[in-house]
């Protein structure tokens, strides 16, 4: 008998469809080599901050913030009274730890800002308020709290940003004006007689 030929088709034979786990088009696989593969690509396009190593080793070591030598206290006499301060705090073995704690933490997000402001950028001369915040991730009272004392002691310096006038945030371009960042206090502590007075 003959042969059942099996109908030509006339239509041109269609693209396979991409599925997911499909050769080429699947998601990373988790091994041991490549473990947080998300978090290391984006890695290389973060800004990264480098304390400063005497500080870091410091802390590290006893908790304490490394004292202004006695041959760095220059300047005008209100940032030499600054720094002399700051060392009296730390020298003093009675300072409570919740004050030091506090201290530290602002220490520590000061010489971060510091380091992000003395950074290169391609676009814009200075860094601004928000930008740090959003790149430190760090509260703005804070940012503004470690900004107000610079300012004070004339080590940065402001420069207006162009916004619309119903933007009332603050935000404001830093300008630094020093190269090294002193060892300072950006906490105020109350004495025992201005509590006293204000309780009566």
């Amino acid at each position: 008998g003959l042969d059942v030929l099996a109908p030509i088709s006339t239509h041109a034979p269609q693209a396979a469809p991409v599925r997911i786990g499909a050769k080429g088009y699947g998601l990373k696989k988790t091994t041991s080599d490549t473990k947080n593969w998300l978090s290391q690509s984006l890695s290389a396009f973060s800004y990264k901050v480098e304390a400063n190593p005497i500080f870091k080793k410091s802390i590290q070591q006893n908790g304490f913030a490394p004292l202004n030598e006695s041959v760095s206290i220059k300047g005008s006499s209100i940032l030499q009274r600054e720094m002399k301060d700051h060392n009296k705090f730390w020298s003093n073995s009675h300072s409570n730890y919740p004050k030091r704690k506090r201290e530290l933490q602002y220490q520590k997000s000061a010489q971060k800002v510091w380091n992000l402001i003395h950074s290169p950028k391609e676009n814009e001369k200075y860094h601004s308020v928000n930008e740090v915040c959003s790149v430190l991730k760090l509260h703005k009272t804070t940012l503004l709290t470690i900004l107000k004392k610079w300012l004070k002691l004339k080590l940065i310096e402001k420069r207006r940003i162009s916004q619309p006038w119903h933007d009332r945030r603050i935000n404001f371009y830093i300008r630094p004006l020093k190269e090294k960042l002193p060892f300072l206090l950006y906490t105020k502590f109350r004495s025992k007689n201005k509590t006293t007075t204000r309780l009566r």
